[in-house]
């Protein structure tokens, strides 16, 4: 009998299996809860899924730069002539 604990686990070893996906453990959310990650590179960042690194339920989902980036000037639109 497949149970939801059971199919959790299988789901979450296929995840670590996906080609790009890396785990990373010791990571904590943005509400600093200790997890653990199934992270995909995007050049400077990774998307992260972030389980609670005892029982593995869903914390969140985040991006976090991966290496430290230059400063870049803040780009505002231009100004709108009043009428």
């Amino acid at each position: 009998m497949v149970t939801a604990a059971s199919a959790q686990v299988t789901l979450y070893r296929a995840l670590a299996r996906i080609p790009g996906i890396t785990v990373r453990h010791g990571v904590t959310d943005i509400a600093g809860r200790p997890g653990v990650a199934f992270a995909m590179a995007n050049g400077s960042t990774s998307s992260q899924i972030i389980l609670d690194a005892r029982t593995y339920r869903y914390l969140g989902w985040q991006t976090v730069a991966d290496r430290d980036l230059p400063p870049q000037p803040l780009k505002l639109p231009p100004r709108q002539a009043r009428r």
